[in-house]
């Protein structure tokens, strides 16, 4: 999390800014799969969020 919005740092050490209304604080620190859609090169409008299965 960081500030307003929560940031997703990829496997490759991009970091991208999520954009939604849920609360991910759930996910802070966690590994999670993230869908939805860029609009632009580090924006990422999530869909859907959730931990991978173990």
């Amino acid at each position: 999390m960081a500030g307003r919005s929560p940031m997703l740092e990829t496997g490759d050490d991009r970091i991208v800014r999520l954009i939604t209304a849920d609360d991910l604080a759930a996910h802070d620190g966690a590994n999670v799969i993230v869908e939805g859609h860029l609009s632009g090169p580090d924006r990422l409008h999530v869909e859907w969020i959730g931990r991978p299965a173990s």
